[in-house]
């Protein structure tokens, strides 16, 4: 397909969604949201982390933003964690935490770590600190990738990475076991070419955020595997997908296209319920409701 014909196939996929203001985020840590997670053990909660040199926190906030409290994570620094997954396995809710930041290209081995979800003792506070559960090293089959968007599909027992930079789609296999220490590997599935590069009025309006605005900063995958949520500083890219089809397949596809209202570095989004949830970067950033997101 030629470039001009695939830009007038998005522009008239566009569409300008539901979008509400759910609060503010009331924390006074949580300022760098590089990833938020839909907690599968308490409803309306949404787990955040911050970006990479930062404490090695998980952060608990409602859907209104008030601050339900952090989790530090034992051994598990943060040299760049820059998405949030959670996921069931056996009736045991995980979150996986992506140290997979890397500007500029030069990170060999990157780190993903999954933990025990998080519960409230009897005085209805979280610990203050969690175990991990395990830490997965990997690397890209084809060289270092810098990779801000990462979910976990159970139903195929794999994780999904896509690199910021060209958007290719990656995929390691889901293990829950403890003690990897021979890295991952990282395979190529799909490249997504739907995604539009920066027009020269978005880079005179913003020369360094104009040239980002259309990478990927964040996915996430709906409860029952229908959807696949992509954001960027400007639109969400929704992917349809089938029972049993492959996820390059899915992502290979023309996404609608969702416009967002005007945020900053918005990257991090989450699927609740029938509605995308999404957090940008910033004290007090605004809690951004986009939906319902339909069949």
């Amino acid at each position: 397909m030629k470039p001009a014909m695939l830009f007038i196939l998005l522009i008239s996929a566009t569409a300008f969604a539901d979008v509400k203001t759910l609060g503010n985020l009331a924390s006074p840590m949580l300022t760098e949201t590089s990833g938020i997670a839909v907690s599968k053990r308490y409803p309306q909660l949404i787990w955040g982390i911050n970006d990479g040199g930062n404490p090695a926190l998980l952060h608990a906030f409602s859907l209104d933003g008030s601050d339900q409290g952090s989790v530090a994570i034992s051994r598990g620094p943060n040299f760049d964690w820059e998405d949030l997954a959670s996921f069931v396995v056996d009736g045991t809710p995980y979150l996986l935490i992506a140290d997979t930041g890397d500007n500029i290209g030069t990170r060999r081995t990157s780190w993903l770590l999954i933990v025990i979800e998080p519960q409230r003792g009897e005085d209805g506070l979280f610990a203050r600190e969690v175990e991990l559960a395990t830490r997965l090293p990997f690397q890209y089959e084809d060289g270092p990738r810098d990779c801000e968007a990462v979910a976990v599909d159970v139903a195929s027992d794999r994780i999904l990475l896509v690199s910021k930079r060209d958007a290719v789609v990656y995929e390691l296999p889901l293990t829950l076991v403890k003690g990897v220490r021979r890295p991952l590997i990282a395979k190529k599935i799909a490249s997504i070419a739907s995604l539009p590069r920066p027009t020269v009025g978005e880079l005179l309006e913003s020369p360094l955020l104009g040239l980002w605005r259309h990478q990927p900063t964040a996915i996430d995958i709906a409860d029952d595997g229908s959807f696949i949520a992509m954001m960027t500083y400007q639109h969400v890219y929704l992917f349809k997908h089938a029972v049993g089809q492959d996820w390059g397949e899915s992502l290979r596809a023309l996404p609608q296209v969702l416009s967002l209202p005007a945020l900053s570095q918005t990257e991090s989004v989450t699927f609740v319920e029938d509605r995308l949830i999404a957090v940008a970067e910033g004290r007090s950033a605004p809690i951004i409701s986009i939906g319902p997101i339909s069949h």
